[in-house]
């Protein structure tokens, strides 16, 4: 029978002991070392998510978050390369002030003759002293009202306008004034055509996308509307002037190229325009409507008002904004209203 030794016994334990401890060491330092290095991973990870997702970053030591903001707080125009873009508050009409990345200028339409004013002091405040080019897109006051006070004092280097049919007689005191001062202005209007490219710069153009409809099929005076699209990097603008059912029928039989980012609104938001096929195929992300508050007309009408909120676009509105500025960048577009509406 084989004698067990106590001492060895002993000497053995001791040894097991000290291998133990030795060994629990080093695990216990491996996992310490192997939580700080994941820690760290999933901090990264965390800081990438926030950057992916944009959402809020929870409190990492070290680290300052400053939250999104809808605004700069700089001024838009100081911008390098910005254009900016002012859908002016004329009353119940229309006025459009674009101010390109290179400095020139284009202003489509003037409103009436009662709100110069207000237009005079829009552009005199942008530092507007000459205009590059302005453009009438019809023969009604509330579009061409200041058209003579425009040449007069603005004096545009060139001027775009399509006189409506001999067939139809026009009595608006502002279009005899403005045939009036054409006559003696140093150069004549120029008619353009379906597909002109009438202003262009590196990162922007604008060119005519509407052309004269048969006079047979003219009802109104608001089916000679010239229709511009103006691009500003990716940003597309689309600008209606009064146009009615059928210029726009006119416009999409002829597949024209009516998609943009933003649309001023044809007709002030009458219930004659923006047809649901039409409104359909514009892809317009935001809308402006250009229109005096408590017209007599009723504008903007109720199911014009029903087709914006059905294909989901932002609407910005003079009569209860103000003036709605645009500033269009390389980065996209943002929006600025005179006064904030109502809710």
């Amino acid at each position: 029978m084989r004698t067990l030794n106590p001492r060895r016994i002993a000497g053995n334990v001791v040894i097991f002991v000290i291998l133990f401890l030795v060994l629990g060491g080093i695990i216990g330092g491996v996992l310490s070392v192997g939580r700080t290095l994941f820690g760290v991973v999933d901090h990264a990870q965390k800081s990438n998510a926030v950057l992916n997702d944009d959402e809020p970053l929870g409190a990492i030591p070290g680290v300052s978050v400053t939250e999104k903001t809808e605004a700069l707080d700089v001024d838009p125009l100081s911008l390098e390369g910005s254009a900016s873009v002012q859908f002016i508050d004329v009353g119940q009409g229309d006025a459009t002030l674009f101010m390109f990345p290179d400095g020139e200028t284009l202003l489509i339409d003037t409103g009436t003759y009662d709100n110069f004013r207000t237009l005079k002091r829009t552009l005199s405040e942008a530092g507007v002293e000459k205009l590059s080019s302005l453009i009438i897109t019809h023969a009604h006051d509330d579009h061409m009202g200041s058209a003579a006070s425009v040449l007069d004092q603005f004096s545009p280097s060139a001027v775009y306008f399509s006189p409506p049919p001999e067939t139809f007689e026009v009595t608006v005191a502002s279009y005899q004034a403005f045939l009036d001062r054409m006559a003696k202005y140093p150069t004549s209007y120029i008619s353009p055509e379906e597909g002109d490219i009438i202003m262009a710069g590196d990162n922007y153009q604008v060119t005519v996308v509407s052309r004269s409809l048969d006079p047979a099929l003219i009802t109104d005076i608001n089916d000679t509307s010239m229709v511009t699209r103006i691009e500003i990097y990716d940003t597309v603008f689309l600008v209606m002037g009064d146009a009615e059912a059928p210029l726009e029928e006119d416009l999409l039989e002829r597949g024209a190229p009516v998609d943009c980012d933003v649309l001023l609104l044809p007709h002030h938001g009458s219930s004659s325009s923006f047809s649901y096929d039409f409104s359909a195929k514009t892809h317009a992300t935001y809308a402006v409507l250009s229109c005096a508050a408590d017209n007599e007309y009723g504008f903007p009408h109720a199911v014009t008002l029903e087709k914006i909120a059905l294909y989901g676009i932002e609407l910005f509105r003079t009569d209860e904004q103000g003036t709605i500025t645009a500033t269009v960048t390389a980065s996209g577009i943002a929006f600025d209203a005179e006064r904030e509406g109502k809710k």
